[in-house]
């Protein structure tokens, strides 16, 4: 009973390890392209490059009969595409939510200028 219970945890751990080799492979094959592709969605390259994130650990958590399908790279831009408009859509969202407190949430160079910042003199001081 044991043996058995070794070989089947055996097992599981050969095809988890190849499962997660496939998935390396997926991601260092696609992760390139599909960040190009967000990006010429987003327009923002950290944004692209979260949304193809949160697709490939959708893809791990959820959907890791897909990492062996052939039809992967279908799915993975589909599933960019659909992260990418999610994203637009809470941006816009947001945006058009509240325009007067992202306008202030933004420095204004004009009225708040930085002024520099003496170093010595204020250690001096202290």
């Amino acid at each position: 009973m044991i043996f058995v219970l070794f070989v089947h945890t055996s097992f599981y751990l050969v095809q988890t390890t190849a499962l997660y080799e496939r998935f390396e492979e997926l991601f260092r094959e696609h992760y390139g392209p599909l960040a190009n592709y967000a990006f010429s969605l987003v327009k923002d390259r950290q944004d692209a490059e979260d949304a193809v994130q949160d697709v490939f650990i959708r893809i791990w958590q959820h959907h890791q009969d897909m990492i062996q399908n052939e039809g992967v790279k279908f799915y993975l831009y589909t599933a960019t595409k659909n992260t990418c408009i999610s994203l637009l859509r809470k941006q816009a969202t947001r945006s058009s939510a509240d325009p007067e407190e992202l306008l202030a949430s933004r420095p204004d160079t004009v009225t708040d200028p930085v002024t520099p910042v003496d170093y010595r003199q204020l250690v001096q001081e202290a």
